[in-house]
């Protein structure tokens, strides 16, 4: 027999009808559960906010070239002020969240402004995986729901994927990297809960007791065991007796507690009139015992010694599936890191495969809303492999031009064009900290 864990593992139940797993035909819908599941974590979880905040900076930290800028600079004026700023970090939020990001288009003041859909993925719209039966590939479709709660097909949606983590294309459940960390997250959260409960129970521990004298009875302080056999009327009257004088012990009990406590709140009352506002903690850990009963060993509550290894553990899994490393965002005190040479190289090619991403979509957005020029292209440049120093060199050498020199200086640096210098010095005017002026020969600029 299935046990329950086993199938909460499948992505759906066994001996299920194959027809039922497409929905409508041959359509399967992405799932909501999921989706909604991942968003709660990756807006709240602070480590999720983290990472994606740091990955997306490096992103829009880049040169944003828009072919034909010169020919239409309104319309470039509006690209770099209305998109990027807004649609990246959307677009990537997305893709994190389910694995693909499907943006409609909205018409204001005679422009498509395109909307990325988020939040409310099978509540207002549905996203289908459609597969082919003859070729066996699929596609998305996208729902929207109108005023009347219908369904309906809504064609000009664009739905981009192929990121790498696609939905499954048969029962519809999430591969996205925040679905990957889905139950990662739920044990960790467990595990915090559960320590969080045991250091609190560790500063105020549970106290066990135990009578001074035998069981409650009028056997007990004879010593005799009672009759196996009695009568109908001698048990309902042992039954009264014992219900009685448990009766009164718990109102002696009761009588204590509020003595105690109404001559402890005093005290702290008096003690506040006299200007004395602090009273001792220990009394916060006393308890008055039940009459006839005496301390005995308590459950000590403890917490994990592993927690911070685990800790680590969880937040290089989550840092991982994100494709940095740990040590680009937490840096542990007294442990090896990783070397700031490999960080920067595998930090580079990640940041560089989502400006590859990013220029193609935000590419396809624009033809879709200005179709008159389809051969205009918007590109995010890679980060490029260099240090200053090197550019210096290059320039001495004439191998860039003073255009190119301030591109690359804006790009390393972060500083804006504008900023730096607009007439070209004399190379030999240049003097680079590290790398004294030489007499070099001066060679014709590559670009």
């Amino acid at each position: 027999m299935q046990t329950f864990a086993e199938n909460e593992l499948l992505s759906f139940k066994p001996n299920l009808p194959l027809h039922d797993l497409f929905g409508h035909g041959n359509e399967v819908n992405l799932r909501a559960d999921m989706y909604h599941a991942g968003k709660e974590i990756f807006y709240q979880h602070p480590l999720h906010i983290g990472i994606h905040e740091f990955i997306t900076n490096k992103v829009l930290h880049a040169k944003i070239d828009i072919s034909n800028e010169s020919r239409f600079p309104q319309r470039a004026a509006y690209l770099r002020e209305e998109w990027f700023d807004r649609l990246i970090p959307e677009l990537m939020n997305e893709i994190w969240i389910q694995g693909i990001a499907a943006v409609s288009f909205i018409k204001r003041s005679g422009i498509m402004h395109p909307i990325v859909n988020k939040d409310e993925l099978g509540r207002y719209y549905n996203i289908t995986i459609v597969r082919s039966k003859r070729t066996f590939l699929h596609k998305y479709r996208f729902y929207y729901r109108d005023k009347n709660s219908i369904l309906r097909v809504d064609r000009t949606c664009m739905i981009f994927g192929n990121f790498g983590y696609d939905p499954d294309p048969i029962s519809g459940a999430l591969r996205s990297v925040v679905a990957s960390l889905i139950r990662d997250e739920r044990s960790f959260a467990n595990q915090k809960t559960l320590a969080d409960i045991a250091a609190t129970n560790m500063a105020r521990p549970m106290i066990l007791t135990h009578t001074k004298r035998g069981a409650v009875g009028s056997f007990a302080l004879e010593n005799v065991t009672p009759p196996y056999y009695g009568g109908q009327d001698y048990v309902s009257e042992e039954q009264r007796r014992r219900i009685t004088f448990a009766a009164d012990q718990l109102d002696v009990m009761a009588r204590h507690q509020q003595e105690f406590w109404d001559e402890y709140l005093q005290q702290i009352e008096d003690r506040t009139r006299g200007r004395e506002f602090s009273a001792h903690q220990a009394y916060m850990n006393i308890i008055p015992l039940p009459p006839d009963h005496e301390s005995a060993s308590y459950q000590r509550a403890d917490i994990r010694k592993d927690w911070r290894e685990i800790n680590e553990i969880f937040e290089t899994n989550a840092c991982l599936a994100y494709g940095i490393q740990r040590a680009h965002i937490i840096s542990t005190p007294g442990k090896l890191q990783v070397s700031l040479t490999l960080a920067d190289l595998v930090l580079i090619g990640l940041i560089n495969r989502w400006r590859k991403y990013l220029s193609l979509i935000l590419t396809k957005l624009m033809h879709r809303v200005f179709p008159d020029d389809e051969t205009a292209t918007i590109e995010l440049l890679p980060d490029i492999k260099d240090t200053i120093e090197n550019v210096h060199l290059k320039y001495m050498d004439g191998v860039l031009t003073w255009e190119g020199y301030k591109e690359y200086i804006s790009i390393l640096t972060g500083i804006d064009i504008k900023y730096l210098n607009k007439e070209e010095p004399p190379r030999e005017q240049i003097v680079s900290v590290t790398h004294p002026p030489k007499e070099r020969k001066e060679k014709k600029a590559l670009f």
